[in-house]
């Protein structure tokens, strides 16, 4: 069976919506949850971009990733995923609101690999 790893990106503790729930699903051996917020110094938790925390040490190879978000985070998202060597044809991606463009994420990666 897949192995499922939500990283649950939020830019303060507040946002974690459900994560009673999701927490609770964590119950299946297949299934990991981690809640991940961007801006909020007191979380006691992973903090970061959810795009950098998703990149950094891990090992992608034979990964599938399946983001999901603004614009803007999910062309940050593809961004670091790609710069930490992910193939762009092993992400998946959906935005609310306006599809960030294939230039658009080719642009960040430049801008993200400053930030890691």
């Amino acid at each position: 069976m897949p192995r499922v790893q939500l990283l649950h990106g939020v830019r303060t503790s507040w946002n974690l919506y459900d994560r009673e729930a999701l927490q609770a699903l964590t119950e299946h051996p297949w299934f990991s949850y981690t809640p991940v917020v961007s801006e909020d110094p007191g979380f006691h938790g992973v903090q970061g971009t959810v795009g950098a925390v998703a990149a950094r040490g891990r090992d992608l190879t034979g990964v599938t990733a399946l983001v999901c978000g603004s614009p803007a985070m999910v062309t940050a998202t593809v961004a670091a995923l790609t710069t930490a060597g992910m193939p762009r044809h092993a992400i998946r991606f959906e935005t609310f609101g306006q599809a960030p463009t294939t230039d658009q994420v080719g642009r960040s990666v430049d801008k993200v690999a400053q930030w890691m």
